[in-house]
């Protein structure tokens, strides 16, 4: 089985998300695309919202669709989340399936940065989304730079619907108390009213 994985903070996750998945989905013909909630990212802000609500926000955003699925293996491990890890645990649960890492094409400047990043090739290969305006020569010459061939290899770009939402923005929304309604599923929505989330500044 193809798999895709799809890790952030996905704090809320959005129909940006949603998107992108369903998009790499059928161009890399996956079977399945798991959406996976990072616990403690080690390159980023920590998440506003606690794990648990997070992981809920990605099961209540994927329902109806049987090709998605989430899991809470970053969650569920101490200390900083690292891919390669949540790779290595992925393979071993799935040993016969082969896995495509879902990622922004502008992380794949940081890429070399990455705890272990070229060990991860041993697990996966790589999908790197992006939007119009991405400068993606820039991207694949520092890619060329810090790479050798047989990793390249492992590497695709793939553009992908131009949907201006983040998160960020949503949570900005949400405290100004302006309507989110068509940037993140509706139960989402829901959900977030429910857990007055994204309320305090």
């Amino acid at each position: 089985m193809r798999i895709g994985v799809f890790g952030g903070t996905f704090d809320p996750v959005h129909l940006g998300h949603l998107r992108v998945a369903e998009e790499v989905a059928e161009c890399c013909q996956l079977e399945r695309v798991i959406f996976i909630p990072s616990g403690i990212p080690p390159h980023r802000r920590q998440p506003e919202t606690s794990a648990a609500h997070r992981l809920n926000m990605v099961r209540c955003a994927i329902s109806g669709n049987a090709n998605f699925s989430t899991s809470p293996v970053e969650l569920q491990r101490p200390g900083k989340s690292y891919t390669i890890d949540t790779l290595i645990k992925l393979s071993q649960a799935h040993p016969k399936d082969e896995f495509y890492l879902i990622i922004g094409a502008d992380q794949m400047l940081k890429l070399k940065k990455w705890y272990q990043s070229e060990q991860l090739f041993e697990y996966c290969r790589i999908v790197a989304v992006s939007r119009p305006g991405t400068p993606l020569q820039a991207i694949q010459a520092k890619m060329a730079a810090d790479f050798p061939a047989s990793i390249l290899s492992l590497i695709s770009f793939f553009r992908v619907s131009a949907l201006d939402i983040s998160s960020t923005k949503i949570r900005k929304k949400i405290r100004h108390q302006k309507s989110v309604r068509y940037l993140v599923p509706k139960k989402v929505s829901q959900y977030i009213e429910l857990y007055h989330l994204y309320q305090k500044d």
